[in-house]
């Protein structure tokens, strides 16, 4: 019955949905067990597998723009008001765009990681856990060398 069950909804519902339906029976039956309401189910609810995972890329002409932004360091809004930001939100958003570091790693960066003469930068304790080592682009040099030490 769970097996027609899930087939049933394979063919009109999403996996997440299915995936959803056959988690509430489950918890349904374990907690049906718990109350000794009835017997559990003699057998494992098999779960689909689900992907979630969604990428979004800006296009082109939405990079361009975003760069444009970052870059002047103003947002010109349809009815023409205009928005300055703050100059270190936007080296760190474009040190972001130029490395691919995450934000924790920009934060943890220090003088002593930057490798101007050899072109790298070493990143301490990313998300992967062991210590890693990036080229620095041209971009991100010369960002960082208009940077106070």
């Amino acid at each position: 019955d769970v097996d027609r069950l899930r087939m049933k909804l394979s063919k009109k519902k999403a996996a997440g949905t299915v995936k959803n339906v056959l988690e509430l029976l489950r918890r349904l039956s374990n907690f049906a067990k718990k109350k000794h309401l009835c017997d559990p189910l003699p057998f494992p609810v098999t779960m689909p597998k689900v992907n979630n995972l969604k990428t979004e890329d800006l296009n082109a002409q939405q990079m361009a723009r975003l760069l444009t932004i970052l870059r002047d360091g103003i947002v010109t809004e349809k009815d023409g008001t205009k928005t300055t930001l703050d100059p270190d939100a936007r080296e760190i958003m474009l040190m972001a765009i130029y490395t691919g570091m995450r934000r924790g790693e920009i934060f943890r960066l220090t003088w002593d990681d930057v490798d101007f003469r050899r072109g790298f930068i070493t990143l301490r304790e990313p998300k992967g856990g062991t210590d890693q080592t990036i080229p620095l682009p041209d971009e991100a040099r010369e960002l960082l060398e208009h940077r106070p030490q």
